[in-house]
């Protein structure tokens, strides 16, 4: 399952908030960039692989930011940290 996580990136990973799951990540990404309403609580969403059982952190598969641009959510650079970043959840 892919779980869908807001979470505010300034704050170091505080405020953090379930969205939804898919069984995909190609459902969770269409989902969160073409459906996901802005959150001014939280500027970052991160798309989390969780397995069966119990597992307490897991790195993002993507990582989105909102862009004022286009007003939707975009995929952060691959360089950036937010990519590498373990997430609790």
């Amino acid at each position: 399952m892919y779980f869908i996580v807001r979470y505010n990136w300034s704050d170091k990973l505080t405020n953090k908030c379930s969205v939804g799951f898919f069984k995909s990540l190609k459902n969770a990404i269409k989902f969160v960039t073409f459906y996901l309403p802005y959150d001014n609580e939280r500027n970052t969403v991160a798309i989390i692989k969780q397995d069966e059982g119990v597992k307490d952190y897991s790195r993002p598969s993507e990582v989105f930011e909102w862009s004022e641009t286009y007003e939707v959510y975009i995929p952060v650079e691959d360089e950036d940290t937010r990519r590498f970043v373990v997430t609790t959840y």
